[in-house]
Protein backbone atom coordinates (compact mmCIF):
# COMPACT_ATOMS: atom_id res chain seq x y z
CA UNK A 1 0.00 0.00 0.00
CA UNK A 2 1.36 3.60 -0.66
CA UNK A 3 0.98 6.58 1.29
CA UNK A 4 -1.13 8.65 -0.07
CA UNK A 5 0.19 12.10 -1.07
CA UNK A 6 -0.59 15.69 0.41
CA UNK A 7 -0.71 19.06 -0.44
CA UNK A 8 0.04 22.37 1.83
CA UNK A 9 -3.38 23.80 2.01
CA UNK A 10 -1.79 25.93 5.75
CA UNK A 11 -3.60 29.45 4.60
CA UNK A 12 -0.77 30.59 6.95
CA UNK A 13 1.54 29.48 3.96
CA UNK A 14 2.00 31.74 0.96
CA UNK A 15 -0.40 30.51 -1.98
CA UNK A 16 3.06 30.56 -4.71
CA UNK A 17 4.84 28.16 -2.01
CA UNK A 18 1.49 26.00 -1.86
CA UNK A 19 1.87 25.72 -5.47
CA UNK A 20 5.40 25.06 -6.14
CA UNK A 21 5.59 22.33 -3.64
CA UNK A 22 2.50 21.38 -5.44
CA UNK A 23 3.33 21.50 -8.53
CA UNK A 24 6.81 19.18 -7.90
CA UNK A 25 4.90 16.61 -6.58
CA UNK A 26 2.31 16.50 -9.57
CA UNK A 27 5.30 16.27 -11.68
CA UNK A 28 6.97 13.72 -9.93
CA UNK A 29 4.07 11.63 -10.69
CA UNK A 30 4.80 12.42 -14.44
CA UNK A 31 2.15 14.95 -14.88
CA UNK A 32 1.73 17.86 -17.02
CA UNK A 33 1.51 21.22 -14.98
CA UNK A 34 0.29 24.97 -16.04
CA UNK A 35 -0.47 27.78 -14.16
CA UNK A 36 -3.10 29.31 -14.62
CA UNK A 37 -4.88 32.96 -14.61
CA UNK A 38 -7.73 35.34 -13.58
CA UNK A 39 -9.18 36.92 -16.70
CA UNK A 40 -12.20 38.69 -17.53
CA UNK A 41 -13.85 35.57 -19.05
CA UNK A 42 -12.23 33.23 -16.31
CA UNK A 43 -12.59 35.54 -12.86
CA UNK A 44 -12.34 32.03 -10.79
CA UNK A 45 -8.83 31.33 -11.53
CA UNK A 46 -9.63 29.16 -14.48
CA UNK A 47 -7.53 30.20 -17.56
CA UNK A 48 -4.45 28.53 -18.48
CA UNK A 49 -1.11 31.37 -18.61
CA UNK A 50 1.03 29.94 -21.31
CA UNK A 51 1.08 29.52 -24.97
CA UNK A 52 0.39 26.68 -26.32
CA UNK A 53 -0.52 24.75 -22.93
CA UNK A 54 -1.82 21.79 -24.38
CA UNK A 55 0.85 20.36 -25.65
CA UNK A 56 3.08 20.64 -22.67
CA UNK A 57 5.00 18.03 -21.24
CA UNK A 58 5.79 17.20 -17.61
CA UNK A 59 8.95 18.76 -17.77
CA UNK A 60 7.25 21.99 -18.61
CA UNK A 61 8.76 24.68 -16.08
CA UNK A 62 7.15 27.96 -14.93
CA UNK A 63 7.30 30.54 -12.44
CA UNK A 64 4.41 29.37 -9.93
CA UNK A 65 4.57 33.30 -8.58
CA UNK A 66 3.29 34.88 -11.64
CA UNK A 67 0.09 32.52 -11.41
CA UNK A 68 -3.10 32.18 -9.83
CA UNK A 69 -3.40 28.75 -9.70
CA UNK A 70 -2.34 25.07 -11.44
CA UNK A 71 -3.97 22.90 -13.81
CA UNK A 72 -3.08 19.56 -15.01
CA UNK A 73 -3.30 18.83 -18.67
CA UNK A 74 -5.19 15.29 -20.03
CA UNK A 75 -4.16 12.76 -22.43
CA UNK A 76 -0.90 11.28 -23.73
CA UNK A 77 1.43 14.18 -21.71
CA UNK A 78 0.41 13.54 -18.26
CA UNK A 79 -1.30 9.38 -18.96
CA UNK A 80 -5.06 10.79 -17.18
CA UNK A 81 -8.21 11.52 -18.00
CA UNK A 82 -10.88 13.14 -15.77
CA UNK A 83 -14.61 12.75 -16.15
CA UNK A 84 -15.94 16.48 -14.50
CA UNK A 85 -19.24 15.65 -12.59
CA UNK A 86 -20.67 19.16 -11.62
CA UNK A 87 -23.30 20.24 -8.81
CA UNK A 88 -25.22 21.72 -11.46
CA UNK A 89 -27.36 21.18 -14.62
CA UNK A 90 -28.21 17.79 -12.22
CA UNK A 91 -24.72 16.59 -13.09
CA UNK A 92 -24.26 14.60 -9.79
CA UNK A 93 -27.85 13.91 -9.29
CA UNK A 94 -27.65 12.29 -12.62
CA UNK A 95 -24.24 10.13 -12.12
CA UNK A 96 -25.06 9.12 -8.71
CA UNK A 97 -28.45 7.54 -10.31
CA UNK A 98 -25.73 6.04 -12.79
CA UNK A 99 -24.07 4.53 -9.99
CA UNK A 100 -26.57 2.42 -8.87
CA UNK A 101 -26.45 0.58 -12.51
CA UNK A 102 -22.81 0.62 -13.37
CA UNK A 103 -19.60 -0.04 -10.88
CA UNK A 104 -17.29 2.83 -10.50
CA UNK A 105 -13.50 1.66 -9.66
CA UNK A 106 -12.05 2.63 -6.74
CA UNK A 107 -10.02 5.96 -8.07
CA UNK A 108 -8.47 9.46 -7.40
CA UNK A 109 -11.35 11.47 -6.69
CA UNK A 110 -10.79 15.63 -6.17
CA UNK A 111 -14.07 17.55 -5.02
CA UNK A 112 -14.10 21.12 -6.77
CA UNK A 113 -15.63 24.31 -5.09
CA UNK A 114 -18.80 24.34 -6.23
CA UNK A 115 -19.58 20.38 -4.78
CA UNK A 116 -18.71 18.49 -7.49
CA UNK A 117 -16.52 15.77 -8.52
CA UNK A 118 -12.88 15.17 -10.90
CA UNK A 119 -12.93 11.32 -11.24
CA UNK A 120 -9.17 10.06 -12.31
CA UNK A 121 -8.48 7.67 -14.80
CA UNK A 122 -5.67 6.25 -16.72
CA UNK A 123 -5.63 7.71 -20.11
CA UNK A 124 -5.54 4.85 -22.42
CA UNK A 125 -3.43 5.72 -25.93
CA UNK A 126 -4.80 2.65 -27.74
CA UNK A 127 -8.63 3.20 -27.21
CA UNK A 128 -8.49 7.09 -26.59
CA UNK A 129 -6.86 8.13 -29.53
CA UNK A 130 -9.42 9.21 -31.51
CA UNK A 131 -11.54 10.57 -28.24
CA UNK A 132 -11.94 13.85 -27.63
CA UNK A 133 -12.84 16.25 -24.57
CA UNK A 134 -17.09 16.57 -24.44
CA UNK A 135 -18.72 19.42 -22.58
CA UNK A 136 -21.96 18.36 -21.14
CA UNK A 137 -21.19 14.85 -22.23
CA UNK A 138 -24.60 13.23 -21.19
CA UNK A 139 -28.59 13.57 -22.35
CA UNK A 140 -31.38 13.12 -20.26
CA UNK A 141 -35.01 13.84 -21.98
CA UNK A 142 -33.07 15.71 -24.47
CA UNK A 143 -31.47 17.74 -21.97
CA UNK A 144 -27.73 17.90 -21.43
CA UNK A 145 -26.60 17.08 -18.39
CA UNK A 146 -23.15 18.71 -16.56
CA UNK A 147 -20.87 15.95 -17.15
CA UNK A 148 -17.80 16.52 -19.15
CA UNK A 149 -15.20 14.07 -19.86
CA UNK A 150 -11.94 16.07 -20.33
CA UNK A 151 -10.03 13.20 -22.65
CA UNK A 152 -7.40 14.84 -24.30
CA UNK A 153 -6.30 18.20 -25.27
CA UNK A 154 -7.94 19.54 -22.41
CA UNK A 155 -7.14 20.83 -18.47
CA UNK A 156 -8.24 20.68 -14.90
CA UNK A 157 -7.93 22.79 -11.95
CA UNK A 158 -6.30 20.78 -9.09
CA UNK A 159 -5.36 21.54 -5.29
CA UNK A 160 -3.77 23.61 -3.95
CA UNK A 161 -5.65 25.81 -5.90
CA UNK A 162 -8.64 28.29 -5.36
CA UNK A 163 -11.97 29.09 -7.43
CA UNK A 164 -11.17 32.93 -6.71
CA UNK A 165 -15.09 33.53 -7.09
CA UNK A 166 -16.44 31.49 -3.90
CA UNK A 167 -12.59 31.69 -1.85
CA UNK A 168 -13.07 27.53 -1.94
CA UNK A 169 -10.02 25.42 -2.86
CA UNK A 170 -10.06 21.89 -4.80
CA UNK A 171 -9.23 18.97 -2.49
CA UNK A 172 -8.61 15.41 -3.48
CA UNK A 173 -10.61 13.58 -1.05
CA UNK A 174 -9.86 10.61 -2.40
CA UNK A 175 -5.76 10.87 -2.80
CA UNK A 176 -3.59 10.27 -5.31
CA UNK A 177 -0.56 7.62 -4.65
CA UNK A 178 0.76 6.68 -7.49
CA UNK A 179 0.20 6.20 -11.20
CA UNK A 180 0.12 2.69 -11.44
CA UNK A 181 -2.68 2.71 -9.22
CA UNK A 182 -4.74 4.43 -11.17
CA UNK A 183 -7.73 2.43 -12.63
CA UNK A 184 -8.91 1.93 -16.18
CA UNK A 185 -11.57 3.72 -17.38
CA UNK A 186 -14.32 1.41 -17.18
CA UNK A 187 -16.24 0.17 -19.98
CA UNK A 188 -19.95 1.95 -19.08
CA UNK A 189 -18.20 5.63 -19.39
CA UNK A 190 -17.13 4.55 -22.61
CA UNK A 191 -20.62 3.53 -23.84
CA UNK A 192 -21.59 6.46 -21.95
CA UNK A 193 -19.18 8.45 -23.89
CA UNK A 194 -20.53 7.08 -27.30
CA UNK A 195 -24.49 6.97 -26.97
CA UNK A 196 -24.76 9.71 -24.50
CA UNK A 197 -28.34 9.26 -23.67
CA UNK A 198 -29.49 8.00 -20.24
CA UNK A 199 -32.53 6.87 -19.26
CA UNK A 200 -34.07 8.37 -15.96
CA UNK A 201 -32.95 5.62 -13.93
CA UNK A 202 -29.22 6.24 -14.66
CA UNK A 203 -29.07 3.74 -16.90
CA UNK A 204 -27.31 3.63 -20.93
CA UNK A 205 -29.65 3.60 -23.74
CA UNK A 206 -27.44 1.85 -26.23
CA UNK A 207 -29.43 1.08 -29.50
CA UNK A 208 -29.35 2.66 -32.69
CA UNK A 209 -31.99 5.03 -32.29
CA UNK A 210 -30.36 6.31 -29.18
CA UNK A 211 -26.90 7.14 -31.53
CA UNK A 212 -28.98 8.65 -34.63
CA UNK A 213 -30.43 10.85 -32.24
CA UNK A 214 -27.38 12.29 -30.39
CA UNK A 215 -25.59 12.69 -34.07
CA UNK A 216 -28.14 14.76 -35.74
CA UNK A 217 -29.28 16.95 -32.63
CA UNK A 218 -26.56 16.98 -30.06
CA UNK A 219 -22.71 17.03 -30.42
CA UNK A 220 -20.47 15.46 -32.90
CA UNK A 221 -19.46 12.14 -31.80
CA UNK A 222 -17.65 11.17 -34.83
CA UNK A 223 -14.28 9.96 -32.51
CA UNK A 224 -15.56 6.71 -32.63
CA UNK A 225 -16.56 6.01 -35.40
CA UNK A 226 -20.56 6.40 -34.40
CA UNK A 227 -21.46 8.53 -36.98
CA UNK A 228 -21.66 8.15 -40.82
CA UNK A 229 -20.17 11.10 -42.84
CA UNK A 230 -24.44 11.76 -44.05
CA UNK A 231 -24.68 12.19 -40.04
CA UNK A 232 -21.70 14.69 -39.71
CA UNK A 233 -22.70 16.85 -42.76
CA UNK A 234 -26.87 17.10 -41.37
CA UNK A 235 -25.40 18.06 -37.66
CA UNK A 236 -22.80 20.83 -39.45
CA UNK A 237 -25.55 22.28 -41.37
CA UNK A 238 -28.08 22.71 -38.22
CA UNK A 239 -25.28 23.89 -35.76
CA UNK A 240 -23.07 26.11 -37.48
CA UNK A 241 -21.40 29.12 -35.83
CA UNK A 242 -20.59 32.63 -36.94
CA UNK A 243 -17.66 33.77 -36.78
CA UNK A 244 -19.53 37.26 -35.16
CA UNK A 245 -21.51 35.05 -32.93
CA UNK A 246 -18.24 33.00 -31.98
CA UNK A 247 -16.27 36.04 -31.13
CA UNK A 248 -18.52 37.42 -28.63
CA UNK A 249 -19.78 34.34 -26.58
CA UNK A 250 -17.33 31.67 -26.80
CA UNK A 251 -13.95 34.12 -26.37
CA UNK A 252 -12.64 32.21 -23.05
CA UNK A 253 -12.75 28.81 -24.01
CA UNK A 254 -10.63 26.35 -25.34
CA UNK A 255 -10.50 24.83 -29.35
CA UNK A 256 -6.87 23.10 -28.78
CA UNK A 257 -7.20 21.23 -32.13
CA UNK A 258 -6.66 24.10 -34.84
CA UNK A 259 -7.01 21.91 -37.65
CA UNK A 260 -10.23 20.36 -37.05
CA UNK A 261 -11.99 23.75 -36.43
CA UNK A 262 -10.14 25.34 -39.49
CA UNK A 263 -11.97 23.00 -41.87
CA UNK A 264 -15.45 23.17 -40.07
CA UNK A 265 -18.33 24.78 -40.37
CA UNK A 266 -18.93 23.73 -36.78
CA UNK A 267 -16.75 23.22 -33.84
CA UNK A 268 -16.39 19.76 -33.84
CA UNK A 269 -16.96 18.08 -31.60
CA UNK A 270 -17.39 20.71 -29.31
CA UNK A 271 -20.95 21.94 -31.09
CA UNK A 272 -22.67 23.72 -28.55
CA UNK A 273 -26.18 24.68 -30.03
CA UNK A 274 -27.37 27.71 -27.70
CA UNK A 275 -25.93 30.50 -26.34
CA UNK A 276 -27.49 30.31 -22.88
CA UNK A 277 -24.32 27.26 -22.64
CA UNK A 278 -21.71 29.35 -23.39
CA UNK A 279 -20.74 29.92 -19.53
CA UNK A 280 -18.06 29.77 -17.38
CA UNK A 281 -18.85 26.40 -16.69
CA UNK A 282 -16.41 25.37 -19.39
CA UNK A 283 -13.70 24.56 -16.87
CA UNK A 284 -10.47 24.71 -18.12
CA UNK A 285 -11.70 25.41 -21.55
CA UNK A 286 -9.48 29.23 -22.55
CA UNK A 287 -8.67 30.06 -26.37
CA UNK A 288 -5.10 31.19 -26.53
CA UNK A 289 -5.16 34.60 -28.90
CA UNK A 290 -3.04 32.62 -31.54
CA UNK A 291 -5.72 29.51 -31.46
CA UNK A 292 -8.70 31.93 -31.09
CA UNK A 293 -7.40 34.17 -34.61
CA UNK A 294 -6.57 30.71 -36.76
CA UNK A 295 -10.07 29.28 -35.79
CA UNK A 296 -11.60 32.49 -36.74
CA UNK A 297 -9.91 33.14 -40.07
CA UNK A 298 -10.09 29.11 -40.62
CA UNK A 299 -13.98 29.15 -40.09
CA UNK A 300 -15.70 32.35 -41.30
CA UNK A 301 -13.68 34.99 -41.92
CA UNK A 302 -15.86 37.18 -43.66
CA UNK A 303 -18.30 37.24 -40.51
CA UNK A 304 -20.27 34.42 -41.40
CA UNK A 305 -23.59 34.01 -42.91
CA UNK A 306 -25.58 36.60 -40.98
CA UNK A 307 -23.31 39.11 -42.06
CA UNK A 308 -23.27 38.19 -45.35
CA UNK A 309 -26.88 38.39 -45.52
CA UNK A 310 -26.86 41.76 -44.12
CA UNK A 311 -24.42 42.94 -46.43
CA UNK A 312 -26.54 41.67 -49.66
CA UNK A 313 -29.54 43.31 -48.76
CA UNK A 314 -27.36 46.76 -48.00
CA UNK A 315 -26.08 46.24 -51.60
CA UNK A 316 -29.63 45.40 -53.37
CA UNK A 317 -31.03 48.71 -51.47
CA UNK A 318 -28.24 50.35 -53.24
CA UNK A 319 -28.30 49.19 -56.16
CA UNK A 320 -32.34 49.88 -56.24
CA UNK A 321 -31.89 53.52 -54.95
CA UNK A 322 -29.48 54.59 -57.61
CA UNK A 323 -31.59 52.82 -60.34
CA UNK A 324 -34.26 55.40 -58.96
CA UNK A 325 -31.95 58.23 -59.55
CA UNK A 326 -30.67 57.68 -62.66
CA UNK A 327 -34.30 57.08 -63.84
CA UNK A 328 -35.43 60.71 -62.24
CA UNK A 329 -32.57 62.22 -63.88
CA UNK A 330 -33.05 60.83 -67.47
CA UNK A 331 -36.73 61.81 -67.12
CA UNK A 332 -35.41 65.29 -66.10
CA UNK A 333 -33.14 65.63 -68.92
CA UNK A 334 -35.89 64.69 -71.11
CA UNK A 335 -38.41 67.52 -69.97
CA UNK A 336 -35.42 69.93 -70.55
CA UNK A 337 -34.54 69.17 -73.64
CA UNK A 338 -38.47 69.62 -74.69
CA UNK A 339 -38.66 72.95 -73.09
CA UNK A 340 -41.59 71.99 -70.59
CA UNK A 341 -39.23 72.90 -67.61
CA UNK A 342 -38.54 76.70 -66.63
CA UNK A 343 -35.07 77.98 -65.54
CA UNK A 344 -36.01 78.14 -61.67
CA UNK A 345 -36.64 74.38 -62.23
CA UNK A 346 -33.53 74.15 -63.98
CA UNK A 347 -31.59 75.76 -61.25
CA UNK A 348 -33.79 73.43 -58.99
CA UNK A 349 -32.40 70.12 -61.07
CA UNK A 350 -29.03 71.06 -61.21
CA UNK A 351 -29.29 71.43 -57.13
CA UNK A 352 -30.18 67.82 -56.86
CA UNK A 353 -27.75 66.35 -59.41
CA UNK A 354 -24.82 67.97 -57.99
CA UNK A 355 -26.35 66.52 -54.09
CA UNK A 356 -26.79 63.08 -56.22
CA UNK A 357 -22.67 63.43 -57.53
CA UNK A 358 -22.01 64.34 -53.71
CA UNK A 359 -23.68 61.34 -52.56
CA UNK A 360 -22.66 58.81 -54.76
Amino acid sequence: MFAPITFINDPTVPMAERLADAKAKYNALGFAVIPLRINPQKPDGKAPACKDWHGKTASFDFDVGKCSNIGVVCGEASGICCIDVDLKDDGMACFQKMLTKYHLPHCPTQETPNGGRHYIFKYNKDRMANMRAQIKALCMNGRRIGVDMWIKNCQFVVEPSINHLVGKSYKWIVPLTTKDAIPELPQWLYDAYQYRNIHEDGSIIMDDASLILTCSSRSLTDSLGSCTKNDMASSATSASVPCSTYQKEYEGYTIPDVSTYATSTVYRPYTIPDVSTCSPEYEGYTIPEQTYAMTCQGMQSDGGPVLNIVLMVIAMILMVVAAVAIAFILIIMQLMRDGHIKQSVKTIVAGMMSKLIALF
